[in-house]
């Protein structure tokens, strides 16, 4: 069995909660979950957030997030909030591109499991919308 089909990573969603003049402060909800019989501890999540200009199809990179140690025990699930700091000039290109929509955003990245005589790599990648930044 791979290590994906032992540990899940899933987006729930990405809440913004502030405006500064220089950046949008948001949340990536994330839930990992472990399907074996043991203990483990995630010792790290690195993620990008992205959007995909439609027609161009040019990706933009929005912000980086990561989640520290995470233990979940047997066969559970644990959620955890990760801050994520999306600078304006980024935004912008999100903004602009899909004004008064609901944007897609894609969040990627790798988790890293504990194995204690090795570590673990479980990539994921899932596109979650957030509401329109700005009304038309």
């Amino acid at each position: 069995m791979s290590p994906g089909h032992l540990y899940s990573i899933e987006v729930e969603n990405i809440s913004v909660h502030r405006f500064t003049l220089t950046e949008i402060a948001c949340d990536v909800k994330l839930y990992i979950t472990n399907r074996t019989p043991v203990r483990v501890t995630i010792t790290r999540i690195p993620f990008t957030l992205t959007f995909t200009e439609e027609g161009s199809g040019t990706v933009h990179c929005l912000g980086t997030g990561e989640a520290h140690p995470v233990k979940i025990a047997p066969g559970g699930v644990a959620g955890i909030s990760v801050p994520v700091a999306i600078r304006n000039h980024a935004a912008i290109s999100l903004v602009t591109a899909t004004l008064g929509n609901r944007q897609p955003v894609t969040v990627s990245g790798h988790a890293y499991v504990d194995a204690k005589i090795t570590e673990l790599e479980i990539p994921f990648s899932q596109t979650v919308v957030i509401p329109p930044l700005l009304r038309k």
